[in-house]
């Protein structure tokens, strides 16, 4: 856990310019290392009540659950556990407040925003409800770290607006979340890695309000040496905007020596999110979302990373060294850092279909599909885009895979010729030249094959000139080579005996099952051993070739019944 001495807070609030109560609040707590900013909202000092209901609620809550939240820290995989803290806090602070309201008519509707920081470890927990803000400063960059639950940003993030149109939204500010207005709301939660020289600012939108996202204007303040005066500075920055509404700041600051590795490491995770397709539509505080469910594992040069035929749960994204997917010692293809595999394994659980294994030693991240379904659960808007960007890929690979197998029919190799497997995709099929090579071979003999064993060695057919090796033709020109065989087959000219004797060789199956069919029907029912006595010899019958005599009563019969039944039409 980040010790107390490494960090330092500083923290201040006014009432600005236009209002006449301070509704805003704030907590800060060094050895819980927990911040709470709140701005209260409701008539008659109502929202200044919400508010301070609401971070003392905050403050007990985590004081409670201070050896659970203790134990949680310690455990790698201990985060939900935090997170899920902070947010039993604002849930209880949530209905505390709606109860009061209920008490006392004149302060029904009250409520108010809660941001929430808790520091810990090498990571800062995040639960937030309405238009506060957190902000992240790394050295030269400035990050939002919360979403404004507002009309105007509800509008922006559906699309249904631009920013050109915020100004022709009417009441464009009004909160669509509060914590107290009923008994439970919704609670955005958010884990981020922390390294040293990190500052963290807790602000109400009486500040915030002057700010714009990509604006870096904090800077000018955060890089007061004097923390007091940074925060004094910018009470004073709100108010000389025009100070329209109560002001809080909280300053936070990360000490301690400087971890050169990890923060390598968080810098190339956050270039490798961007860089990946499935992630690239994302904002930055999306990508926040989905870097908190995922995990940064490394893997030695060497390492199996998936193999093949095994059932896989997770999707992988390469942030630092080299991968290489192969199939029985094939290689297909080499991963870079942003590029990523094993996505399907998200949407259910399929075998791998190659081998993935680490050139040198690599960081990957690996993202399980129980945590991403949780996330987009969360998070439908999110959801949505992500799924957009699955279908977008898969439509990219379907063309890629499409393409191949059109050039594979098109100048696939001839039979008794292997071709190395594509290497476009790792997970497209690798056996398609393969496939296309057994498709050609029975092709082939289809082109090759006599009408019956006796015709072929009586007309003294010729062999097919088709080819035997080589490239294969073209898949238009093979069927024309095997229906123009077919015809001429069946324009030969062979003798009455000799189809006779064919049919019976070639053909025999036919007069079989009708035998059995018949004999079934006089005797009734037999059993198995009857029905297999009965085969064998119907089997020695044909072998004696008594079953051509037996075809020529059947056809005698035929014609028989046939002219009496024309006979009978004629008299009729």
């Amino acid at each position: 856990m980040v010790a107390s001495e490494e960090i330092q807070f500083f923290a201040a609030t006014d009432v600005g310019r236009k209002r006449e109560h301070n509704e805003d609040n704030f907590l800060v707590d060094s050895e819980l290392r927990l911040f709470v900013v709140a701005d209260g909202m409701g008539g008659h000092a109502a929202g200044e009540v919400a508010s301070a209901m609401a971070v003392r609620t905050m403050h007990q809550v985590v004081n409670e659950q201070r050896d659970e939240l203790t134990e949680a820290l310690e455990d790698s995989s201990g985060a939900s556990t935090v997170l899920e803290i902070l947010k039993r806090g604002v849930q209880t602070a949530s209905r505390k407040v709606f109860a009061a309201a209920q008490r006392d008519t004149s302060k029904r509707g009250m409520g108010t925003t809660m941001s929430v920081l808790l520091l810990a470890s090498q990571h800062g927990y995040i639960a937030h409800v309405g238009d506060s803000r957190v902000y992240l400063l790394r050295k030269l960059s400035m990050q939002q770290l919360t979403d404004d639950h507002t009309v105007a940003n509800e509008l922006l993030r559906l699309g249904m607006i631009t920013e050109a149109d915020l100004d022709r939204v009417p009441k464009k500010n009004s909160i669509t979340r509060a914590v107290g207005v009923y008994e439970h709301v919704e609670v955005d939660t958010l884990t981020v890695d922390v390294l040293p020289g990190d500052q963290f600012v807790l602000a109400s939108d009486g500040l915030t309000g002057y700010l714009d996202e990509t604006d870096t204007s904090l800077f000018d303040f955060t890089g007061e040496q004097d923390g007091e005066k940074a925060v004094s500075e910018l009470i004073a920055f709100a108010n000389d905007c025009g100070g329209k509404d109560n002001v809080t700041a909280v300053l936070v600051r990360v000490g301690g020596e400087v971890e050169n590795q990890r923060a390598m490491r968080i810098a190339m995770t956050h270039i490798a999110m961007q860089n990946t397709s499935l992630f690239t539509k994302l904002s930055e505080r999306e990508r926040l979302h989905v870097l908190q469910i995922a995990t940064c594992t490394h893997f030695a040069a060497g390492e199996v990373v998936v193999r093949k035929g095994d059932i896989g749960n997770d999707m992988f994204v390469t942030v630092d060294g080299k991968l290489r997917a192969s199939i029985d010692g094939t290689e297909l293809r080499i991963f870079q850092p942003g590029d990523h595999f094993g996505e399907m394994a998200l949407l259910g659980e399929q075998p791998r279909a190659a081998t993935v294994t680490a050139v040198d030693a690599s960081d990957v991240l690996v993202i399980r599909r129980d945590r991403f379904f949780e996330l987009i659960r969360g998070d439908a808007h999110l959801a949505v885009k992500l799924l957009w960007q699955f279908l977008a890929v898969l439509s990219q690979r379907l063309a890629q895979t499409s393409h191949d197998l059109r050039d594979a029919r098109a100048d696939g190799p001839g039979p008794g010729t292997t071709a190395p497997p594509t290497t476009d995709d790792p997970f497209s099929a690798p056996g398609r030249e393969a496939l296309e090579t057994i498709r050609y071979a029975a092709l082939q003999s289809e082109i090759d094959k006599p009408v019956s064993p006796t015709v072929e060695s009586s007309a003294g057919a010729a062999p097919s000139s088709a080819p035997t090796g080589g490239a294969a033709p073209p898949i238009g020109k093979r069927r024309a080579e095997a229906s123009s065989s077919r015809r001429s087959a069946s324009r030969k000219t062979v003798p009455a005996n000799e189809r006779r004797a064919a049919l019976a060789k070639s053909s025999e199956t036919v007069p079989i099952r009708k035998n059995r069919e018949r004999r079934t029907r006089e005797t009734g029912k037999r059993t198995g051993a009857v029905e297999q006595d009965d085969l064998k010899a119907t089997r020695r019958r044909v072998s004696n070739e008594e079953l051509p005599d037996e075809l020529d009563e059947l056809r005698a019969n035929y014609k028989k019944r046939l002219e009496e039944s024309r006979s009978k039409r004629k008299d009729s």
